[in-house]
């Protein structure tokens, strides 16, 4: 049974202990404390191994967070779109979209309070008004006008009866709509009921002498400009026989005409009506509703009442109203900044950011597409948002059976470690749960010139990471490339974020160092090295060894065998014995018995009588 035993022990008598192998035991110890450390380290860390699956997360839907700001545009005109390869068009999205006011320092103003504001009415007048306006304009009989146009409207045809719209517009431009001097005149010499046209200088005279000025930003070849030309003129010629009449006045501006005067006055689209008080031209509300004479008749009596309440008081009731937004010229020109998510179907799409609105005709050259990106991402569901009902449901039932799960392990003292891991992986559905990291955070992008347009291209990526205990968190991660292009055939600029969405996902899943590969790494850290220790102080103890030996032997004085014959006559054989002059020979070397001689001296002469003999 004794033969069974690895183990053997010498005993201490034949064993040494050297001081090199000492200093190496010591050197040991501390090699085999430190590859321990850095195993025991490696056991206790986290390891991520990656890896690439196809995209199997059944989302539906992706969430799309963004917060840009245009400079130069205002939120009238900003609106959101979005297309996908669908089909899907969305025009003018607001639900969960934000839009702030901005001065040409990015301060913010107020938040728009008209989102998604239907297209202001135009309530023009009949047939038989516009042929009263315009005849009293030309000097011509109103009657037979009326006539004319009624005749034209019962026959069916509108162009007939729109044909004074046409002419009422050349007038304004013209600057002569409205009724002729049987009023009488301002103090600028101009009818009173007329809309009087102006440029720089005359705007400013006639701010500084009137208590209102209601101006209209027009250009010729503008649309609704023609469809806003008989309103207006109906309203001037209404509002001379008001008891205010006299201290306000409608004039027009012609912006092709005075270009230069409307980038001043930071015109972006037509028509434009502002109107001036308090005897200056730096402050001014844009007006914002129906485009009718009874609602800009009402508009200008709210504003000619307002010394009953406070001014700042007056503008929040009218802003709050949306019947019109104060804007100032020391704001410079106003910008807007728009944030929220979109819920956009998993397919190649692009939303845009639209810098022009159909309730306005606008110039491509005086519209800048500049913006900085502040944040975009992909991704984020905390609430289950945007999940389609059966997708929600598991979500909650997952959710449920999560809790009942880990209520079962607390039951059970404390063992509910695997209930929690299998009740997490349960919860795990595919919904995309973190929000994405935004590469484009506080961007800005600078137009070459107005009328460009840019473009964003966004390649999105899922990632997945699966944590040691079994749950799972996914985002979105994106490149972004971007562009600008000028655009032609009278196309407005715009501000376009395109995405595609990779058919692969990223996975990272965490995984730790099993118990038992650590003890094993542990037995072949401490046994290896042991083993490879004790031959290295086996070879050096050796190699010592070896060269002592060596210096020892060529240190030695040298000594002779002599053999002496019978008679004293000389060495015999089988007789040892020494010189006189060196010592005795050793009788072992290194615990053998000496049995030869080293190299001995030269043989001494025979004459000398000091040489010992030991004979047989």
């Amino acid at each position: 049974f004794k033969r069974l035993n690895y183990f053997k022990k010498l005993p201490e008598d034949l064993t040494i202990s050297t001081t090199h192998g000492s200093v190496m035991s010591l050197v040991g110890i501390a090699c085999m404390a430190l590859l321990f450390l850095l195993e025991l380290r490696s056991f206790m860390t986290l390891n991520v191994e990656t890896a690439i699956e196809v995209d199997d997360v059944a989302d539906s839907y992706m969430r799309v967070n963004f917060n840009i700001t245009v400079d130069d545009a205002p939120c009238d005109f900003v609106s959101v779109d979005l297309t996908d390869a669908t089909g899907l068009y969305a025009h003018n999205i607001t639900r969960r979209v934000r839009k702030v006011r901005l001065t040409a320092w990015r301060r913010q103003l107020a938040i728009h309070a008209d989102e998604g504001a239907a297209m202001p009415a135009y309530i023009k007048p009949s047939a038989a008004e516009l042929a009263q306006i315009e005849g009293e304009a030309e000097g011509l009989d109103p009657e037979e006008l009326a006539e004319l146009a009624a005749a034209a409207a019962d026959e069916g045809d509108p162009a007939g009866a729109e044909a004074a719209v046409a002419r009422m517009a050349a007038l304004q431009a013209a600057g002569s709509a409205g009724p002729s001097a049987d009023r009488g005149l301002d103090v600028h010499g101009n009818a009173h009921g007329a809309v009087v046209a102006l440029d720089e200088k005359t705007l400013k005279e006639y701010v500084e002498t009137h208590d209102m000025v209601f101006v209209n930003f027009f250009a010729p070849w503008c649309h609704w400009c023609q469809e806003l030309a008989p309103i207006w003129a109906q309203t001037a010629d209404k509002l001379a026989d008001l008891h205010y009449g006299e201290r306000v006045k409608l004039a027009s501006v012609d912006c092709v005409a005075h270009a230069e005067f409307c980038r001043t006055m930071h015109i972006r689209a037509f028509p434009t009506l502002l109107l001036y008080s308090d005897h200056t031209t730096d402050t001014g509300l844009l007006y914002r509703a129906t485009r009718g004479t009874d609602a800009l008749l009402q508009f200008v009596d709210t504003n000619a009442q307002r010394h009953e309440v406070p001014h700042e008081e007056h503008v929040a009731a009218l802003e709050e109203a949306g019947t019109a937004v104060k804007v100032a010229r020391e704001h410079g020109p106003e910008g807007c900044m728009v944030s929220g998510h979109l819920k956009v179907k998993k397919v190649p799409g692009t939303f845009h950011v639209r810098l022009h609105s159909p309730q306005y005709s606008h110039a491509s050259e005086l519209m800048s597409a500049s913006h900085v990106v502040h944040h975009l991402s992909f991704g984020g569901d905390e609430d289950g948002e945007g999940l389609d009902p059966a997708r929600k449901a598991a979500k909650a039932a997952a959710a449920e059976a999560k809790k009942a799960g880990e209520r079962r392990g607390r039951r059970r003292g404390g063992r509910n470690g695997d209930s929690r891991k299998a009740a997490d992986r349960d919860a795990w559905d595919g919904a995309i749960l973190g929000t994405g990291k935004s590469v484009a955070d506080n961007t800005p992008f600078v137009a070459p010139a107005n009328g460009h347009s840019f473009v964003h291209f966004h390649k999105v990526v899922c990632r997945v990471h699966e944590y040691l205990r079994g749950t799972k968190v996914a985002w979105y991660q994106y490149t972004m490339h971007s562009s600008s292009h000028k655009e032609v055939d009278d196309a407005f600029p715009s501000v376009k974020f395109a995405y595609d969405l990779s058919p692969m996902k990223v996975v990272e899943r965490e995984r730790s160092m099993p118990l038992y590969r650590f003890v094993t790494s542990l037995c072949a850290i401490i046994g290896g090295f042991f083993t490879v220790l004790g031959l290295a102080e086996n070879t050096l103890h050796y190699s010592i060894e070896a060269v002592s030996k060596k210096l020892s032997w060529q240190t030695q004085p040298a000594y002779v065998i002599v053999r002496t014959r019978p008679g004293g006559r000389g060495p015999a054989a089988g007789t040892t014995g020494w010189h006189a002059n060196g010592p005795a020979p050793r009788a072992a070397c290194c615990g053998r018995p000496l049995s030869y001689a080293s190299p001995a001296r030269p043989e001494p002469r025979p004459t000398d009588d000091r040489r010992r003999v030991s004979g047989d």
